[in-house]
């Protein structure tokens, strides 16, 4: 939930790191090739406006109207990129690599710097908010999908085509499978001998 403007100056400069290259020249290039990179960068933006205008719209007349502004252009960019996110799903440093076929449920809480792959689903399984808590760094690979009240610890990658309906408090493992299990745990180091 973006409250202030300087959350909402952060939340982008976090997010627009993932989708800019460096380089006035290459991203010149990304806008009039029109890659894909840069429409999901106006929806993630929109995505942030929207966010912080649905926590503001009662300060005043014009926060209402552009709280309408951003939810109508948020809402319009969700249908033409397949992408359905929930305003206020995810905190700063979202990666979104490709388009189509995402849905976030409003009511999941996931952490900084989360990436999705595509095809992604997170969402409740059976209560409108019976959904995930999902920590930082966590990555989504193709076709990953996360359901239910459960708790996804920090530094997990949930591997392509997992489906995970349990709780993992254990961090930077690998979730792989249907149902998911850990099959990886994190890299320990071991002192040389």
């Amino acid at each position: 939930m973006i409250e202030t403007r300087q959350q909402l100056r952060e939340f982008l400069k976090q997010d627009y790191k993932h989708y800019h290259r460096e380089g006035f020249s290459k991203r010149l290039l990304d806008i009039l090739l029109a890659r894909e990179n840069t429409y999901i960068w106006h929806y993630v933006k929109a995505m942030r406006y929207c966010d912080y205008y649905t926590t503001n719209k009662r300060k005043s007349l014009w926060h209402a109207f552009m709280y309408w502004w951003y939810l109508r252009k948020h809402n319009r960019r969700s249908v033409k990129l397949s992408l359905i996110i929930g305003t206020g799903a995810f905190d700063a440093g979202l990666c979104i690599y490709h388009t189509g076929n995402i849905v976030v449920n409003g009511y999941c809480k996931i952490g900084k710097n989360c990436k999705l792959h595509g095809s992604n689903c997170i969402g409740n399984s059976h209560g409108e908010d019976d959904c995930p808590t999902i920590g930082d760094n966590v990555r989504l690979g193709v076709g990953a999908k996360v359901f239910g009240k459960i708790y996804i610890a920090n530094n997990v990658t949930i591997a392509a085509g997992a489906v995970v309906t349990k709780s993992c408090y254990e961090e930077g493992v690998t979730l792989a499978g249907v149902p998911a299990k850990i099959i990886k745990h994190a890299n320990i180091s071991c002192p040389q001998k």
